[in-house]
């Protein structure tokens, strides 16, 4: 084991570093917490500190681990891998990577993204062998199908609990795009960039700045965006980058994998200078994040501010600059006109279960949901809506049963 961990060694090779200035600062001086890098290498999956220390294998043993995403809050990783047989999804401690253990194990063919809506406690997933998005709660119970069309190989997520969007692309050679959808039963749908993209693997969301960061390994470039796909810029292109899979972000500096040149790299997310490479031994490093609290912020900033003391749920961004909105509790719905939600006393929340009020199922065929001032229906697990009538469910694994033999993709 000493010989092993001898040949293990970290090589950070860096372009213009200044003593003090922001890649060096990674402590973050809010809270005291070290932030830290955690990666899924196809293999296994590990974790280093922004300086090269505590580089360590986490989980081993592992096949054809691509999708990787954690909850800070409750200190769990969650992966998609293969045992050999079987494509599942999993979860682990994050801290030490043991036991591991299976959450879904059935009708999975690619899931290539794999996102953890932190607030709500969920888990979202793309498959880019059978054209899906899904969706169920942290422990694979209440699985369903947010989006079944529309898409040709849906690839990366990124997840904005606080305004209810999740954000993916798609790497489908006919129409490579990247869209965004309502996280809470995939409608209100947009396709905000369909132009210059060819490979858009992995995305990012600066929560800071209110902006998408993405890169394609075709074009090789890395990019940003507003939310809304406006004001799109280059960050850095060739030969800067070469094949960029992974994107994850830590204040002002931008971190990607590269799993051609088989390293990560950060520079800064406005002009792409100040590069830094980090070598280690990686194989195909295909999913990459910064552990810190503030990258999964339990309530908004905005909020905060102007929620304080009044809101008796969770509360987000409806407009970074305007105001804010809340996400309710199970059963519970705010009035859309109220800017300050205030407490149920004050009569202007009420607590009510829209299911229920809808004669159990409601109008749903299937699994009743209650949302932000009414309710939506979900399909279960083999079953997608019916185009023309959402509250109905049609069986749509009978169509896809083809492309459950080619699971594991050439990315």
């Amino acid at each position: 084991m000493v010989l092993i961990w001898l040949q293990i060694f970290l090589l950070i090779l860096i372009n213009g570093f200044t003593p003090g200035s922001s890649q060096d600062s990674s402590e973050d001086h809010e809270t005291s917490i070290k932030p830290y890098l955690l990666l899924a290498n196809t293999f296994d999956i590990r974790r280093l500190n922004f300086d090269g220390t505590d580089y360590r294998f986490l989980t081993a043993g592992l096949s054809e681990t691509v999708a990787l995403d954690y909850d800070y809050s409750t200190g769990y990783m969650y992966f998609s891998h293969n045992d050999g047989q079987t494509t599942k999804i999993s979860r682990a401690p994050l801290s030490s990577g043991y036991p591991v253990t299976d959450i879904i194990t059935t009708s999975l063919g690619a899931p290539d993204g794999l996102a953890v809506d932190w607030v709500n406690r969920k888990l979202f997933w793309t498959d880019g062998a059978l054209n899906l998005i899904e969706k169920s709660n942290v422990d694979g119970s209440q699985r369903g199908v947010l989006i079944s069309s529309g898409t040709h190989k849906p690839r990366g997520i990124a997840l904005d609990p606080h305004a209810d969007y999740m954000y993916f692309t798609d790497v489908g050679d006919t129409a490579p795009s990247i869209q965004r959808a309502r996280m809470s039963d995939g409608f209100y749908r947009q396709i905000i960039i369909n132009s210059g993209l060819l490979r858009p693997n992995g995305l990012t969301i600066d929560y800071e700045e209110s902006r998408l960061y993405f890169g394609d390994a075709h074009t090789d470039k890395l990019e940003s965006c507003n939310l809304d796909g406006t004001n799109r810029r280059v960050i850095l292109d060739r030969p800067s980058t070469f094949h960029p899979y992974a994107l994850s972000l830590f204040h002002d500096r931008l971190y990607w994998s590269d799993i051609l040149q088989h390293h990560i790299m950060n520079a800064d997310k406005n002009t792409g200078s100040s590069r830094v490479r980090i070598e280690g031994y990686f194989a195909y490093p295909t999913a990459l994040h910064v552990v810190h609290p503030s990258r999964q912020l339990l309530e908004s900033k905005i909020c905060l501010s102007v929620c304080l003391s009044v809101c008796v749920s969770v509360c987000f961004n409806t407009d970074k600059n305007t105001g804010s909105s809340r996400v309710r509790i199970e059963g519970y719905f705010a009035y859309p006109t109220a800017l300050h939600v205030v407490h149920p006393s004050r009569q202007l929340l009420e607590n009510r279960d829209w299911c229920e009020a809808n004669e159990g199922l409601g109008s749903c065929q299937h699994v009743c949901r209650n949302i932000y001032n009414g309710f939506v229906c979900t399909c279960l697990q083999g079953f997608e809506p019916v185009h023309d009538d959402p509250n109905n469910c049609q069986d749509y694994v009978l169509q896809l049963l083809p492309f459950l033999f080619s699971a594991f993709i050439i990315r």
